[in-house]
């Protein structure tokens, strides 16, 4: 009964292990025009991230667009502590996950610098849109 029981531990962890190696999602391109990539802030939903990717010299460089009670803020989906995983984040409830380590970050009070908090990015709002400028995501490429 343990030699069953101990195969089960096993197989548990080897699925647990194999689950935390899979492949990174794969996130659609923004709209944009030219040198920027646009988000209309009316279909960004308060506390939801948007993930999304801009595809440069053959890098997918991942980033995240949120919006919450203090306006609109973006980050590249990758950490300063863990990027060489290239895992990135996941959303969970009300939560960013870090991927690599599980490190969890309340969506509403994102904010810090260093350790394993998404790398800001910087951005601006322009009437009813928040605009990124592609050379602020291409500055972010070495992480992914």
């Amino acid at each position: 009964m343990n030699k069953l029981r101990y195969l089960s531990i096993a197989l548990a962890i080897l699925a647990l292990a194999l689950a935390s190696c899979a492949d990174k999602p794969s996130y659609p391109e923004a709209a944009g025009a030219g040198e920027e990539v646009r988000f209309s802030i009316n279909t960004l939903e308060e506390g939801k991230p948007v993930f999304r990717s801009l595809e440069y010299e053959g890098t997918k460089i991942d980033y995240i667009v949120l919006k919450t009670d203090r306006g609109v803020e973006s980050y590249l989906d990758a950490c300063a502590k863990c990027y060489p995983k290239k895992r990135g984040y996941r959303a969970a409830e009300d939560y960013l996950v870090c991927v690599a380590c599980g490190k969890r970050y309340p969506i509403k009070k994102l904010t810090g610098i260093g350790s394993c908090y998404p790398i800001p990015l910087k951005g601006s709002t322009a009437g009813d849109g928040y605009i990124i400028e592609k050379m602020e995501l291409i500055k972010g490429k070495k992480y992914f």
